[in-house]
């Protein structure tokens, strides 16, 4: 097996070679582009679903439900000015 990954890797520094500047750069960008794609990809799907846990709260309303939820340590969000908190959708 270690005797297939060196051989699999001397044709691929050999093929290396063989390629032009042009064909080098345009290999080493897609494979950038790949990389930063499944990065955006993990990143994306690791994030939590915040939702609609209160909306058209007043300042006061919200400040007591922003409380409650730091005391009971679940992340949430305000939306537009402070009158709606957003929560992940699994602590809804």
């Amino acid at each position: 097996m270690n005797q297939n990954l060196r051989q699999l890797a001397r044709q691929l520094v050999e093929t290396w070679k063989q390629l032009g500047l042009n064909q080098r750069v345009s290999l080493a960008l897609g494979a950038g582009v790949v990389l930063a794609g499944l990065l955006a990809l993990t990143f994306w799907s690791g994030r939590p679903d915040f939702v609609l846990l209160y909306g058209k709260l007043d300042d006061a309303e919200a400040a007591k439900v922003m409380a409650a939820l730091d005391d009971a340590k679940v992340p949430y969000k305000t939306g537009r000015g402070g009158s709606s908190i957003l929560v992940p959708s699994d602590k809804v």
